[in-house]
Parts: C-alpha cells; structure tokens; sequence
C-alpha cells in the first residue's frame, strides 16, 4: 500500500526562486493531502523553504538545512538531541 510520498529535491531546491517548482511542489502535497499521504520533501536547504513546505503541510523534510552527512557516531549523537527536543506541535 502506498502511503507516503517523497517530493524530489529537483523540485524543493529551487521552489523559492523557480515559480513552476513552486507550484508542482504545492500540487504534489495538495494532491497527497486530498489522499491522506504523508508528505516528505527532500532537498530542504533554508528555513525559507522548511517553512514554505510546512505551510503547505509536509509532514517530514530532508536537507542539508536539517543536517549534512556524517559519519555514525555523530548521527546517533544528533538523532539523540534531534528526538529529545522534537517539538510535537512541528512534525518536520
């Protein structure tokens, strides 16, 4: 079953600047929304843009303005902070 989908960074990376990103972008979460998708935006480099996808209701983003690559160690140390201070009202 489907049940989530992940708008490609294609379209995320440039939507603030590119008015046809911008509208694909809005009706890809639109048209998840009307089917009870989860949304997941990839390609997330500015709070601009995280908070251009939060309006529009996608429920999880991915980017270098969340975090960059790193080696494990330092992910289970920033997942660890990460999930203690999650705000619960903000499902990014």
């Amino acid at each position: 079953d489907l049940d989530e989908v992940k708008i490609d960074k294609s379209f995320v990376r440039n939507m603030m600047n590119d008015d046809a990103d911008r509208k694909m972008v809005s009706m890809i979460a639109g048209l998840s929304r009307a089917f009870g998708l989860k949304i997941v935006a990839e390609g997330v480099e500015s709070d601009a843009t995280l908070q251009a996808l939060q309006s529009l209701g996608v429920h999880r983003a991915q980017g270098f303005y969340i975090a960059k690559p790193m080696p494990v160690d330092e992910f289970l140390t920033w997942a660890d902070f990460y999930l203690t201070n999650l705000e619960l009202e903000n499902p990014v």
